[in-house]
């Protein structure tokens, strides 16, 4: 008598190489999902072989690729006909909605433990502590991720009297060192350079007053939701100023090539890396991943990613043949982007990410993954002005957003302890790091 189909080492595999892409935890086309046993009901599993088996074009599947071996689909028809047999403790995929970065921030329980102090409890549970820094390597520890600099002899003979960490960490935090060492981290999440790159590796006329800006908001205390709507539409603000303005230089500050082959294409790269950066410093999302198709391993379409262009391609670039160029503010120059009109270009979802095969008309929108939230309000704002930035960095800065203070709140921990709650920073998707015990 031969030996029943092994579902782990043959079904289960061919499930998710043939099948899962369009029927499993990220798309489920028909609503049928097909990457666990658990998940295919008894009056499909019919259909099922008579498409895999069919000879019509139309019908078959899998749609694409080669078509499955008579071996594969004898090894199908053999399990099915055996009533489809899997192990009942198999593990199904959660839902992407499900996925933990998705889920809005609460206060998770206080794990039980013999630490006193809560972090404490969620890092080391029952489990012994490392042993303590001496009070001498934790004054330098703090000089060192603070302000990038070793204490002085009299700044460790006067801890050495008074012995009170907090009034040193308030008196460090008062440094304008503090802004200067921590705007670096920033810096490096926004791409900051002061060229261009590419053959020429112009400099960027006027760049340096956003890197003055980040260290003057870590230096004035600015709270992080207006940190982060200055930077995305500084110069869509009621408010706006210079400031505000320079601010908004984030978005402007990828490489730039001052003579592309391709002018269409080379506007639809730059759109490209500002909806990528933006996406990954605030949100940790690759959605740069679906410019050309739907995100094979996230739950991110090529719809949600050109409704993403569709808020930035109203902004021109200031520019004179291969001279990069800044716009004034006032009596400043400044490095920015800019708007010229309320009334925003279409924009259509690109064919393979082609300049040249534009598709089906997008309009601004945010993830679908995330319309747990109201979506932003898109609306003009004054005769130069789409309103569509602002209306996206409300929506990103907003305490309900998921995961804008999960993002800021490891990259800080990354850098004063070397990797973050989430080791993946950048990415808190499906494919990122699991988060750590005791995340919320």
């Amino acid at each position: 008598m031969a030996a029943p189909i092994d579902y782990e080492a043959t079904i289960k595999p061919l499930l998710k190489q043939r099948c899962a892409s369009c029927h499993g935890a990220l798309k489920q086309e028909a609503d049928l999902r097909l990457d666990a046993g658990a998940l295919i009901p008894p009056e499909i599993r019919s259909e099922i072989l008579n498409r895999v088996a069919s000879n019509d074009e139309s019908e078959r599947m899998p749609p694409e690729g080669p078509r499955l071996t008579a071996e594969q689909i004898a090894a199908l028809r053999e399990w099915i006909a055996a009533d489809a047999p899997f192990p009942k403790n198999e593990v199904v995929p959660t839902k992407p909605a499900e996925h933990w970065s998705f889920q809005p921030v609460k206060r998770p329980p206080l794990p039980t433990s013999k630490h006193e102090h809560p972090i404490d409890a969620f890092l080391f549970g029952q489990r012994d502590a490392p042993p303590r820094a001496t009070a001498e390597a934790l004054l330098r520890r703090v000089h060192l991720d603070l302000i990038g600099l070793p204490p002085t002899i009299a700044e460790q003979a006067a801890f050495a009297s008074e012995g009170k960490l907090e009034s040193v960490i308030d008196g460090l935090l008062a440094r304008p060192e503090y802004g200067e060492r921590w705007a670096r981290h920033w810096l490096d999440v926004a791409r900051y350079a002061d060229s261009n790159g590419y053959e020429r590796d112009a400099e960027k006329p006027f760049v340096w007053r956003y890197r003055d800006y980040v260290i003057e908001a870590l230096n004035n205390d600015k709270p992080f939701n207006r940190f982060i709507v200055e930077q995305i539409a500084g110069d869509e603000l009621p408010d706006t100023s210079v400031e505000t303005n320079i601010a908004a230089g984030f978005l402007r500050l990828g490489a730039w090539d001052d003579q592309p082959g391709d002018p269409a294409a080379d506007r639809y790269d730059q759109l490209d890396d500002v909806v990528s950066t933006t996406s990954q410093a605030f949100l940790g999302l690759t959605i740069g991943c679906a410019r050309c198709h739907d995100h094979k391993l996230e739950p991110l379409s090529t719809r949600d990613y050109y409704s993403l262009v569709a808020v930035f391609n109203p902004l021109q670039r200031p520019h004179s043949g291969i001279t990069d160029l800044a716009v004034k503010v006032g009596e400043t120059d400044v490095y920015a982007w800019r708007e010229t009109s309320a009334n925003a270009p279409e924009t259509h979802i690109l064919i393979r990410g082609s300049a040249t095969r534009p598709g089906e008309r997008v309009e601004p929108s945010v993830p679908a993954i995330l319309v747990q939230q109201q979506q932003p309000a898109f609306a003009p704002n004054g005769e130069k002005s789409t309103g569509r930035r602002l209306a996206l960095a409300k929506w990103i800065a907003d305490e309900t957003n998921p995961l804008t203070a999960r993002v800021i709140v490891n990259r800080v921990w990354q850098q004063h302890f070397g990797e973050g709650i989430v080791s993946t920073a950048s990415d808190f998707g499906l494919m990122g790091a699991p988060d750590s015990p005791g995340t919320a």
